[in-house]
C-alpha cells in the first residue's frame, strides 16, 4: 500500500477556506490578537468580506472591485507568532493633501511598501512622488500605495490603517474631501 502524504497547512486551507478570525484566535494572543481582530472587525463593519488569499494564513479583502487590504498571520517564518497587514490606497492622490494637513505624511511614507528591484515589474501609471518625496522603485504602483506594517502592528498603527481605509472607502465612493 502506497504511503499517504501528510496534508500541508496550505493544502488544508485551500480545501477548507478558513475564516481569518479562526487563524488569529488560534495563532495570536494578548494585544497582538486584539489588534488583529480590531482591524478585521473594522473591515467587516464596512460590509467588506475577507477571502482566503491562496497562500498559508493569508487573507485578502476587495472593495469596489479592487484590492483593499491584506492580512497575514505568520506562524511559520518567525520564532514567535506575528501578523502583518497592508492597506491598498489607489486613490491616495484624492486625499494626499488631507494626510499632509494632519502631519502624517512622514509616518505613512516610511511605511509604504514598494518594490526596489531594478526591473520594470509593475503595471499601470508610474508614481514617482508621494507626500512630496521621491519614490525610487520599479514599474509603479499598479493599484496605488500600500501602507504596510513592518512587524507587528500595534494599536496606534491599526487605528492609522483604519483611518486610511476610511479615507479610501470615501474616495472609492466618489465623496469629496475638504483639504
Amino acid at each position: 500500500m502506497p504511503e499517504q502524504k501528510k496534508e500541508t497547512l496550505v493544502q488544508r486551507q485551500k480545501r477548507t477556506k478558513p475564516l481569518i478570525e479562526d487563524a488569529i484566535n488560534q495563532s495570536l494572543d494578548g494585544d497582538m490578537k486584539n489588534n488583529a481582530l480590531n482591524l478585521v472587525a473594522y473591515v467587516r463593519e464596512n460590509n467588506i468580506k475577507f477571502r482566503w488569499g491562496g497562500t498559508t494564513n493569508t487573507w485578502k479583502a476587495r472593495f469596489k472591485g479592487r484590492a483593499f487590504c491584506f492580512i497575514r498571520v505568520d506562524t511559520e517564518h518567525t520564532e514567535i507568532n506575528a501578523w502583518h497587514a497592508a492597506v491598498n490606497l489607489p486613490h491616495f492622490r484624492e486625499y494626499e493633501n488631507y494626510i499632509i494637513s494632519e502631519g502624517l505624511q512622514d509616518e505613512i511614507f516610511e511605511n509604504l511598501n514598494h518594490c526596489n528591484c531594478p526591473h520594470k515589474c509593475g503595471e499601470g501609471p508610474e508614481i514617482n512622488m508621494a507626500f512630496g518625496k521621491e519614490i525610487t522603485r520599479c514599474g509603479g504602483f499598479k493599484f496605488g500605495l500600500n501602507y504596510y506594517s513592518s512587524g507587528e502592528p500595534d494599536k496606534a498603527m491599526v487605528e492609522r490603517m483604519k483611518w486610511l481605509l476610511d479615507l479610501e472607502i470615501k474616495a472609492r465612493k466618489g465623496l469629496l474631501f475638504a483639504t
